[in-house]
């Protein structure tokens, strides 16, 4: 089975790579944010932001991947197991 047959056939999923995508924008996002709070001396929102932000994005982002994670390696588990 070729990897389009795989996609195609809804056999692996594209919502990790998606994940990552929307992971690395954010954070972007979050940096930008926490630089205009700290311009706008807004230190402490700022600092929180640059900090914190990263980690609870980070925390969900991962939280999500592991739940497609875990359906690919039952998927090479059980193709393993079919196998003679």
């Amino acid at each position: 089975m070729t990897q389009l047959d795989q996609w195609l056939g809804f056999h692996r999923m594209c919502v990790p790579l998606i994940l990552q995508v929307v992971f690395w924008i954010c954070l972007a996002m979050i940096f930008v944010v926490g630089g205009v709070f700290l311009w706008r001396h807004q230190w402490a929102m700022g600092l929180g932001l640059l900090v914190v932000g990263p980690l609870v994005l980070r925390i969900l982002i991962e939280t999500l991947i592991v739940n497609f994670r875990k359906y690919e390696v039952l998927q090479e588990i059980s193709a393993s197991l079919e196998r003679p």
